[in-house]
């Protein structure tokens, strides 16, 4: 999905930074990041905060401390903050957090998710302004091959999709 969000927020007139692995960088620069940042780094959040004045994150973890560390860096001048996952952290007052997940769409607004996923990402693709990305492993086998894909997903994979072909074998 952050593919997609990137393109986004650059046509909308925005700079992308990132936190990520050392080794997906390049990745997020080619999707149009203009600064990567490795959230290993214990003074991570010091170094986002050089860069000046960040109004908006969009936390697509929301787990393992990386929702305060958001707050760490938006606290000093407000700001909001968009998760994936409810936010059990201390808010402060000045940062206003809203929580956002495909799912939650399509319950909420079956109209909103029809035009998103139907319509507008359809008619993006087609003109190339949505980039198709991460890229896939497939696991073959079909339905069979879900222990290998489930393999490789405990193995860890990062900036890929385990995909597989669950009519790869024939579907009755």
């Amino acid at each position: 999905m952050f593919s997609q969000l990137s393109c986004l927020i650059l046509q909308a007139g925005y700079h992308v930074i990132t936190t990520a692995s050392k080794h997906n960088h390049d990745y997020l620069t080619s999707l149009g990041a203009s600064k990567n940042f490795d959230y290993h780094d214990s003074d991570v959040v010091e170094q986002i905060k050089k860069e000046g004045k960040i109004q908006v994150i969009y936390d697509a973890i929301s787990e393992n401390g990386s929702i305060e560390k958001c707050m760490q860096v938006l606290q000093p001048h407000g700001g909001k903050m968009v998760a994936v996952l409810p936010v059990n952290a201390t808010v402060p007052d000045n940062v206003k957090v809203y929580q956002c997940f495909g799912g939650s769409v399509h319950k909420t607004s079956v109209a909103l998710g029809k035009w998103l996923f139907n319509d507008f990402l359809k008619e993006a693709l087609i003109q190339e302004t949505i980039v198709t990305a991460p890229p896939v492993k497939v696991a073959k086998g079909g339905l069979r091959g879900v222990p290998d894909a489930l393999a490789m997903q405990k193995k860890g994979v990062s900036a890929t999709k385990i995909i597989i072909h669950p009519c790869e074998d024939g579907c009755t």
